[in-house]
């Protein structure tokens, strides 16, 4: 197979291209490996060159099926990523932790903690091998409509080179500087409840985490809430032998600790190492697993504003991972919005370009998939939050009650007291008892118990879905994805009544386990 990825300032991405995919990282080359293995024309344009350094490292399970779909698991298990059997959480201070061990609650055994430099070059590479024409520091400067609909690039090489390229589709996953939703669209909103800021480092020579029972827990993924309740912290091992250990704090709380702490001489206020050490001195945990470790790195500092986009597709178009949404990193979900967006995004172009459904059944599915996902997601960090902070009232915004009813269809009678929402927006108090169902069942899958029937039920049948592939009982609008080689694409359900009924048996069930108890 020809191989092409290159550097080179002399080689030019081509003038035309059946989908160009703008950005390099976990969702723009997995977008790139599905086409490419169907047989279609890639071309994907990198900014920047790689290996280079980003933070997210944390994955969930659901990432496994995809990179075994594609070929990429015995490579990513032969690397050394450290396997992620689970994680601790400490939500308050002097509470038992919660432990999700994946093992006991998942079809997948285990994901991977990885080095972000690392993991992303290696899919980026066999998005080449795959058959994709990689074009690394190459920046996609703007896009071209005609009436609705983009048909070209224009970019721009480090060298110096410049050009247009022109396109049936394209797939925008050109990270949080989302090149569509913030410079074309103009359509992305932001979640005030998640304007954060993150700091943080690596550290060498810790201690592993241990369990209550004593039993260190070498390689598990570790958060704990400041126990002022002003944020919480994530601790990582690596395979290099380091761990990333990072602060998380609303964006109010970052400033006001700029000015209170001491500056030792500092003009402007405190600085950034002064505000990440004040914030692991309020971790009990993690500070005693640093007690002899040394930070390796320069502390860096990351604004973590979560925000949504109206629409993540249109006629010839897909957002996919940051560049659609981004939730706070809380529940590690970003390399698993970024696949499932390249997923859907593939598949819903592989479908369309095959003639098996028409422009408006392929937009609808990639917008509401990625919608459901990101609503239920908000919904358990917003959770997540409510203990962490101590609050009373969590706000959402963007949410409406068709993105909501998807996200939640079986549980909504338990917490709305009805089938029925009206109107556009959900009536915060619906909000509020999701909120409050979601982190009851995080805590039922933790191992921490609720008062809940009805979330201990939910989370024995196995509800909480991580697995991208999809099934038939997965899907959207009456389409889900068909994860075949050679046909790739969206399968239109045809036992949609027996779904249905399965779902009101369970939503039954819950119902009455709830007014039982």
């Amino acid at each position: 197979m020809d191989i092409h990825m290159t550097t080179d300032p002399s080689s030019l991405p081509p003038r035309r291209t059946r989908v160009l995919v703008i950005g390099g990282g976990p969702g723009g080359s997995m977008a790139a490996i599905l086409l490419a293995r169907e047989g279609m024309e890639v071309t994907l344009l990198e900014r920047d060159q790689f290996p280079r350094y980003h933070i997210g490292e944390s994955l969930l399970t659901s990432a496994i099926p995809v990179l075994k779909f594609v070929g990429l698991y015995e490579r990513m298990e032969a690397h050394g990523f450290v396997r992620k059997h689970g994680g601790y959480f400490t939500l308050k201070e002097g509470a038992p932790p919660g432990h999700i061990d994946f093992r006991k609650v998942s079809v997948h055994q285990h994901s991977y903690q990885v080095i972000r430099s690392e993991f992303d070059h290696l899919l980026l590479q066999y998005a080449a091998e795959m058959g994709a024409q990689v074009f690394e520091r190459t920046a996609v400067t703007g896009v071209d409509f005609e009436g609705d609909r983009p048909v070209r690039a224009r970019w721009q090489q480090q060298g110096g080179s410049s050009g247009e390229l022109e396109f049936e589709y394209v797939i925008d996953a050109s990270g949080l500087s989302g090149l569509l939703s913030t410079k074309v669209l103009h359509n992305r909103k932001f979640q005030p409840a998640f304007a954060n800021v993150a700091v943080g480092s690596y550290w060498k020579g810790y201690d592993e985490y241990v369990a209550p029972d004593g039993t260190p827990q070498e390689g598990r993924f570790f958060m704990e809430a400041l126990r002022d309740g002003s944020g919480w912290i994530w601790a990582i091992p690596l395979h290099d032998g380091t761990m990333s250990v990072g602060v998380v704090m609303h964006t109010d709380e970052f400033q006001r600790l700029r000015t209170a702490l001491p500056t030792e001489g500092a003009e402007g206020g405190a600085d950034v190492e002064a505000i990440y050490r004040h914030g692991i001195d309020k971790a009990p945990h993690l500070r005693n697993m640093l007690a002899k470790a040394e930070m390796t790195k320069p502390v860096q500092t990351w604004r973590d504003y979560s925000y949504i986009a109206d629409t993540f597709s249109g006629p010839g178009y897909r957002l996919v991972g940051d560049a659609a949404a981004f939730i706070d990193p809380l529940f590690s979900t970003g390399v698993h919005l970024a696949f499932l967006g390249a997923v859907s995004a593939a598949a819903s172009i592989a479908g369309r370009l095959r003639g098996e459904l028409d422009e408006d059944a392929a937009i609808g599915f990639h917008d509401r998939c990625i919608r459901k996902a990101y609503v239920n997601f908000a919904i358990i960090v917003s959770g997540m939050y409510k203990q962490i902070r101590r609050q009373d009232e969590v706000v959402l915004y963007g949410i409406a009650q068709t993105d909501f009813r998807a996200a939640f269809d079986v549980i909504l009678p338990l917490i709305s007291g009805s089938a029925d929402l009206e109107g556009d927006a959900v009536d915060p108090n619906t909000i509020d008892r999701a909120v409050s169902f979601a982190i009851e069942m995080v805590n039922e899958r933790a191992q921490l118990g609720t008062e809940n029937p009805a979330a201990r039920l939910l989370v024995k049948k196995g509800s909480v879905h991580e697995d991208l592939t999809a099934e038939p009982d997965q899907a959207v609008g009456g389409w889900y994805i068909r994860m075949e080689r050679g046909r790739l694409g969206l399968a239109q359900v045809v036992e949609q009544e027996k779904i249905d009924k399965e779902k009101q048996q369970l939503t039954n069930e819950l119902l009455e386990v709830a007014q039982s108890s």
